[in-house]
């Protein structure tokens, strides 16, 4: 079975300074380790377009697929840049050929942006951003089932619960969630490495919130495996 990874830097050997076979994925399906990966990973990419992406993968794919998404920090918002109707530069039916046009947009992306300070920042309320993951994490269980594709959603880099769990917007939803093939993010690798004193190899520049080369990577994707195996 092919696995396919959506994610970020966080899970992408070239920014982890890792090889494939240390990385997470790697190890968490490790009954597919002679399997084609096709990686989606990349710099700055966002919890939206991970899913869209996944979700297209899903309904064009007759052949079963094992998709693993590596969330980063939610407050990254989608662009799209390939201008609009007569100009959008359509290249063909890959995918592929428009993930350059995928890109985010983050609260740092402005001057001086407080957060506390603008309109924007409805934009990135807790509330709206975990009901919409909750929602998105719902739906691609549902479809990945229907069309018979394995998927595992978990967390790489997040370090604190940011909303209220009994906000009527997301409890039901964060509820549902749990049932699905999704880890949630007190188990995120940042904090799975934290706790095994595993630094990253960025450290200097980024802190403990850097990128887990192969110990943290290898050290996430067993820790994840255990607890899928706990709930079988």
């Amino acid at each position: 079975m092919e696995i396919v990874v959506y994610g970020d830097s966080f899970s992408n050997p070239d920014n982890c300074k890792a090889r494939c076979s240390d990385m997470w994925y790697r190890h968490v399906a490790q009954e597919n380790f002679d399997a084609t990966v096709t990686n989606r990973a990349r710099a700055g990419n966002n919890t939206q377009h991970m899913f869209l992406e996944a979700t297209h993968d899903c309904v064009t794919n007759t052949t079963p697929l094992k998709m693993l998404i590596g969330l980063g920090p939610l407050a990254r918002l989608p662009k799209y840049t390939d201008k609009w109707y007569d100009e959008e530069l359509i290249r063909g039916t890959d995918i592929t050929d428009y993930l350059g046009h995928m890109q985010s947009h983050r609260p740092t992306d402005a001057d001086n942006f407080d957060i506390k300070d603008t309109r924007l920042m409805e934009m990135y309320h807790p509330t709206l951003l975990w009901a919409n993951l909750y929602k998105n994490v719902i739906s691609l269980d549902a479809m990945a089932r229907k069309h018979g594709h394995d998927i595992l959603i978990v967390h790489m880099h997040h370090t604190e619960y940011e909303h209220h769990r009994d906000h009527p917007l997301v409890r039901p939803l964060e509820e549902m969630a749990t049932h699905c093939n999704y880890v949630e993010q007190l188990h995120s690798c940042n904090a799975v490495c934290r706790q095994a004193g595993i630094l990253p190899w960025d450290k200097d520049q980024y802190g403990s919130d850097g990128h887990h080369s192969a110990e943290g990577q290898i050290h996430f994707g067993r820790h994840i495996r255990a607890l899928l195996e706990e709930r079988l």
